[in-house]
């Protein structure tokens, strides 16, 4: 036979008891400076969210940009750096580089020589 719950039916204990008080205040303001970053037009943080929310859901997307924002904020200080946003279209170019260096290095690993050469506009 089951055990009973520690706490009584319905009654659930709040996710932050155990937490330091820096834990529980750093939480819900990280998450309001994500959801308002997010909604900044052209940043760098609005496509992250973007290309996170259609895999992870909304929730853990807008988490993952307040850990970016986090670490940003610590390189800011650590650094002694203003802030500049990477822009919308950073995430495009890294896959841009990431994708173009892993299928040379595929065609390398098959025998070819491949020289790049960009396409004429």
């Amino acid at each position: 036979m089951a055990t009973p719950p520690s706490e009584p039916f319905g009654q659930l204990r709040p996710v932050a008891q155990g937490l330091p008080i820096h834990a529980r205040l750093t939480g819900p303001a990280l998450f309001a400076a994500a959801s308002a970053a997010v909604r900044t037009k052209g940043s760098y943080y609005r496509d992250k969210y973007n290309r996170l929310r259609a895999r992870r859901g909304s929730v853990r997307a807008i988490m993952a940009v307040a850990h970016k924002l986090l670490i940003a904020a610590f390189h800011m200080l650590s650094t002694g750096e203003a802030f500049r946003d990477l822009g919308q279209s950073y995430l495009d170019q890294v896959a841009r580089k990431r994708s173009t260096s892993k299928l040379v290095q595929r065609l390398s690993n098959l025998g070819y020589d491949v020289m790049l050469v960009p396409k004429a506009a």
